[in-house]
């Protein structure tokens, strides 16, 4: 994770980078204690929000977050731009 800040919102938000658990471990509450542990680390910096990416081809992951209580944001898109020509 990293802290960085929405300058349009005006406030602090944890962006996790990335989570992965073990598919033979997952079912057993470890992503969602990692997911509370950022939370509470947000918290304790003042940020608003968490905020992460999600392959639209992982279905699990999105209903994963879903049942966590994530909303899906629709108002912004990704873009990305080579550093060199591959």
């Amino acid at each position: 994770y990293t802290f960085t800040y929405d300058t349009v919102r005006t406030m602090q938000i944890l962006y996790v980078l990335d989570l992965l658990v073990d598919e033979n471990l997952r079912g057993q509450g470890i992503g969602r204690a990692l997911m509370e542990h950022t939370r509470t680390l947000a918290k304790a910096r003042g940020a608003g929000e968490l905020m992460w990416a999600v392959y639209k081809r992982n279905a699990q992951a999105e209903k994963f977050y879903t049942r966590l209580g994530a909303k899906k944001v629709e108002d912004v898109f990704f873009m990305t731009l080579k550093t060199e020509e591959r």
